[in-house]
């Protein structure tokens, strides 16, 4: 996938939206295949068992691990966010909490244009804050206004949570304040990444947008 999550996304979003509204009932150890020896063999090599051949346990912590992995790279398709989202309250919180528990690498990228009705200001910034801790990136594209300075407090989260943090984008985003911009926006950015443990280890950050303006100068010169 070109270490980019959203290949991922769009890949799943020609899967049938029902089936994958399912997939958070996934649990491998109940899995059935067509020989019983081999669901022995694919349950022993997740519990690290040598032999193959022996029962494998009803529980074990490589199972859930497993699980959940799935059920976060569902929770990132597209039809599943976009129905999640305007379903709202424990639909959207549910897949949110599966979302944050899969081990999807490379950028996480958000298009706030493709959601219909458009996120709530809760939602932007929940969104952005439950990215998989394994993610290095984020790309935030086409957000306006409030929903702006909310995904931008969710990156704030994101990059607290992150395991390493190499690339911040934001394409074609804008606070849009008449009078200061996003200057607040930008100096909350400035500050968060400065003061992270991942100062010194991004490698790209591209901002098209209106956080970076006279007002917050010194704060984005010190984080450079």
């Amino acid at each position: 996938d070109g270490g980019v999550a959203r290949v991922t996304s769009l890949r799943e979003s020609y899967f049938p939206t029902d089936l994958i509204r399912k997939s958070h009932t996934i649990k491998i150890e109940l899995a059935e295949a067509s020989r019983d020896s081999d669901r022995k063999h694919i349950l022993n090599s997740i519990v690290r068992n040598k032999n193959l051949e022996a029962d494998p346990p009803t529980t074990h912590p490589n199972y859930d691990a497993v699980n959940d992995a799935v059920k976060g790279a569902f929770a990132a398709s597209l039809p599943i966010l976009k129905a999640a989202a305007a379903a709202g309250g424990e639909e959207w919180t549910d897949t949110l909490d599966r979302l944050s528990k899969g081990i999807m690498t490379g950028t996480f990228e958000f298009y706030f244009n493709e959601f219909s009705p458009p996120l709530s200001l809760s939602q932007a910034r929940e969104f952005v804050s439950h990215v998989p801790s394994t993610c290095n990136g984020l790309n935030i594209r086409h957000a306006r206004g409030e929903a702006f300075e909310c995904a931008i407090e969710g990156m704030i989260d994101c990059i607290g949570n992150a395991n390493t943090m190499k690339r911040i984008i934001c394409f074609d985003c804008k606070v849009g304040h008449w009078l200061k911009g996003g200057k607040d926006a930008g100096c909350q950015l400035a500050t968060a990444i400065e003061s992270s443990k991942h100062a010194t280890s991004i490698e790209e950050l591209a901002l098209y947008t209106d956080l970076i303006v006279s007002g917050n100068v010194a704060e984005w010169a010190s984080t450079l």
